[in-house]
């Protein structure tokens, strides 16, 4: 059975997934991303290359959980397509209370994170579902359709457990997802230090 205080962790991460967003205003950190001579985006604090095709700016928040604060950032890229919405893609990753991954079943965590972050892209349909690995860490890939006002948005997303660390990775795009877009935003995803603490 989940704890109370990690439920409150998955609930956070599927209410700052809807949030990140609608916001526009976005200040430089530590966390800004670097690019790196192949084109992809080094994240120095998050310890990841991503590729987006230009630099975007962290949204980075710090949560109160369990009398400790708890750092969730997240990378937004968004793309212009010819229907609303555009095409997002996103890359947010926080880190747990340490030793919360080995108290929680893998699967269970993995399947509430899935839960919550497609659950606040409105109604969904998974069409395929099974589990990836990124330098021997567990995770899980999701292709899935959800209804939104705009109108049916394609999505895909990998989640990672990674020590102490959750990796969520999003895209959805407007009515189809190409399936280039999806397979080298994944790609792109590469840790580049396992001591992520």
């Amino acid at each position: 059975m989940l704890n109370l205080k990690y439920v409150q962790i998955f609930f956070i991460i599927a209410y700052l997934l809807t949030q990140i967003s609608c916001l526009e205003d976005r200040v430089e950190s530590d966390n800004a991303l670097v690019k790196m001579k192949d084109g992809r985006y080094k994240s120095p604090n998050g310890a990841f290359l991503i590729g987006f095709k230009k630099k975007v700016i962290p949204l980075e928040q710090k949560l109160p959980i369990a009398n400790k604060e708890i750092n969730v950032v997240s990378y937004t890229q968004y793309e212009p397509t010819s229907a609303r919405p555009e095409m997002v893609s996103q890359v947010t990753y926080m880190n747990l209370l340490p030793g919360s991954i080995d108290e929680l079943d893998e699967n269970n965590l993995l399947n509430q994170i899935k839960v919550n972050t497609l659950s606040q892209l409105g109604d969904y349909k998974i069409y395929d579902e099974h589990p990836v690995t990124t330098n021997g860490f567990p995770g899980i890939y999701v292709d899935a359709e959800s209804n939104m006002k705009y109108g049916t948005i394609r999505i895909a997303l990998e989640i990672f457990l990674v020590e102490d660390r959750v990796y969520n990775l999003l895209i959805y795009a407007p009515n189809q997802l190409p399936t280039k877009k999806k397979k080298d935003f994944f790609n792109s995803f590469q840790l580049i230090s396992q001591d992520i603490n």
